[in-house]
């Protein structure tokens, strides 16, 4: 008994001290989707791109993950089933339909024929039908969701279904073929006529919206422009100004509580109208730049309105417009394409929608000066100082920036109108001397000109690339003072010994399709590269390579060595070898994101950056 309780004991302690990660924010997202229970208006849910569903209880002031299910997928419609409170549909990439019966807690895949990115659901009123459209052939549920069985409309690639609010018979279904995009159905649904007098031939129906209190007036968003019908179909009138029909409308959506009331977004901007579309106002003063995807009305007040955004995440104005505020806390989704950090904590993450910083122990905050130029700010490389990290290097296609008050004020010491010109859409700096950097660019017409290096802090720079002969540098890396490894995009790897005075091709890596390579701090002469399907290790210092028999099958999309392991990203989360890359395991606990597209290493703490659940941390060596 005594030894089972040791066991116990050593197994307890092993659980206790295992590994997890941790969400690292930033709050925001691309936005498909908003949608609110009518009767608990504080209860949203939004679809996010590539991060699932996110849930709130206090109106969209705070946001969680609905689920982990969903979280690395693309959600593009979510629907709250009338009849059955707490029941959620989401739309997914890949799948399909998932099903959540508590709220968003726990999720089920649907089996719906082929449907692996469907139309949207519709369900009819006083009767336990559903429809589902799916391009050519649809699916009608008479249980609920239960079980599905195919049909098809005549003549129509239907895209959504809508449901008369009192009659379950009169059915509108919109698409793309037939006259206008759109058919009608009294029966049911057993027969269907074109209709829609008005509409453009080949018109791309995206959303019908059928007015609560007159079934008779509906509302149509189109691939180009926005509709009204006043006779429940028959005929339509383009909307005009800026939501007519040479404007794709992103958004659209009437005020359950007052239908004169609608709301409109277009790649122009935001609108608002007060007389049933008779005439607009612009109404996104206060709202970034970014395209609104997705637009949601209080059920009981007009003024009360949620936007979600294609990458700026979700607004909220309780005026009717005249003010917007954020409502984005909790919301990790964001689309991370590069990351750095250093040991200090400080994070700088590259997003779809502009630079991002996080200081250790404060919130995220948008970086603009002086890297945005026109839209965000977008760098190509920063590089913290290793014996001073207050010292922050960044590289900006042709121009070299650095701070010495850790990223608070920002100078350009490179002398300008040098020839050849450097370029700096990567960089390094040499770990025994701050004043040697080194920058590559990744498109030029001469290989000489691929890298240059500078002796005095990045005031004067000259080519240093003698013997390359790619054209095209991904990335550098420095091992040592001196020996740095360059990684290009069609003649696999080149090394210099000498501080990029002479470079020589490495042996043993393919040209093309390297992604990415990995020094070890604690052993320099050793080194990892990535491919989608292969990893390849060197144990020279970068001059030869082997690819390991044994290693990662999955896609693979980053590497990177902390606390003495190899990590490896794949779309499928984060891969560990302990054992310089002989087995591997996988190191997931805690990443609720598993599509995985960034790692970076600071010291003992590796961060990972995802494609739609924002930047995740962890200390491989504590546990935390």
């Amino acid at each position: 008994m005594r030894r089972f309780l040791i066991v116990l004991a050593i197994v307890c302690a092993s659980h206790a001290h295992a590994a997890t990660w941790k969400s690292e924010g930033p709050s925001f997202g691309y936005i498909h989707a908003l949608v609110v229970e009518p009767a608990h208006p504080d209860t949203l849910y939004a679809g996010t791109h590539g991060g699932g569903v996110w849930k709130s209880t206090d109106g969209g002031r705070s946001w969680t993950l609905a689920g982990t299910k969903l979280a690395s997928t693309v959600v593009h419609w979510i629907e709250i089933d009338p009849r059955k409170p707490g029941t959620v549909y989401a739309g997914a990439e890949g799948p399909g339909v998932a099903r959540s019966k508590d709220g968003g807690n726990t999720w089920e895949w649907l089996k719906v024929g082929d449907a692996s990115v469907p139309g949207r659901l519709s369900f009819a009123p006083k009767s336990s039908e559903v429809l589902l459209s799916d391009v050519n052939i649809h699916y009608r549920s008479t249980d609920g969701g239960a079980t599905w069985k195919d049909f098809r409309v005549p003549g129509g690639d239907v895209k959504i279904f809508r449901y008369h609010p009192a009659n379950p018979k009169v059915i509108w279904a919109g698409g793309v073929d037939g006259k206008g995009g759109l058919h009608k159905s009294t029966d049911g649904g057993q027969t269907w006529t074109a209709i829609g007098k008005g509409l453009k031939d080949f018109n791309h129906v995206t959303e019908l919206i059928v007015d609560p209190s007159n079934p008779d007036v509906l509302y149509m968003k189109a691939f180009r422009g926005a509709y009204k019908s006043v006779d429940g179909g028959e005929t339509w009138t383009a909307f005009t100004d800026d939501v007519g029909e040479k404007e794709e409308v992103e958004g659209l959506a009437i005020a359950p509580s007052s239908s004169k009331t609608i709301y409109a977004s277009t790649h122009k901007g935001l609108y608002k109208s007060e007389d049933a579309g008779a005439t607009w106002e612009d109404i996104d003063y206060g709202l970034p730049n970014q395209v609104v995807e997705t637009i949601l009305v209080h059920p009981t007040s007009s003024d009360v309105v949620w936007v979600g955004e294609s990458g700026s995440g979700i607004y909220k104005t309780s005026d009717g417009g005249k003010t917007w505020v954020a409502a984005n806390d909790g919301l990790a989704a964001s689309w991370i394409d590069r990351l750095w950090a250093d040991e200090t904590g400080l994070i700088f993450a590259q997003t779809s929608t502009g630079l991002f910083r996080k200081d250790p122990g404060a919130g995220w905050t948008e970086v603009r000066k002086p890297f945005a130029r026109e839209g965000e700010a977008k760098v190509d490389a920063i590089v913290f100082d290793r014996k001073n990290p207050r010292t922050i290097h960044v590289g900006d296609s042709m121009t070299y920036y650095r701070s010495t008050d850790g990223g608070k004020t920002w100078t350009s010491p490179a002398k300008p109108f040098q020839e050849p010109t450097p370029v700096f859409q990567s960089l390094v700096v040499d770990p025994g001397d701050a004043k040697i950097l080194y920058s590559a660019q990744y498109s030029t017409s001469d290989p000489a000109e691929t890298v240059f290096k500078s002796t005095d802090g990045g005031v004067k720079w000259k080519a240093s690339a003698k013997g390359m002969t790619s054209t095209a540098i991904e990335m550098l890396a420095i091992q040592a003072s001196g020996n740095l490894l360059a990684l290009t995009k069609d003649a696999g790897v080149w090394r210099s010994t000498d501080g990029a005075n002479s470079w020589s091709e490495t042996k043993g890596l393919p040209a093309k399709g390297i992604l990415g390579v990995a020094i070890d701090p604690a052993k320099p002469e050793r080194a990892f590269a990535v491919m989608e399907k292969s990893i390849f290790r060197s144990e020279d210092g970068g001059a030869t390579w082997s690819a390991l028999t044994k290693g990662p099958k999955e896609n693979m999309t980053a590497v990177a060595i902390a606390g003495g392991s190899v990590f490896v990203a794949t779309i499928n989360g984060v891969l560990r070898s302990a054992d310089g890359g002989t087995t591997w395991t996988k190191f997931n606990d805690g990443l609720t994101n598993t599509d995985v597209r960034e790692l970076t290493a600071a010291g003992s703490r590796l961060y990972a950056g995802t494609a739609g659940g924002g930047v995740f941390s962890i200390d491989v060596t504590s546990g935390t």
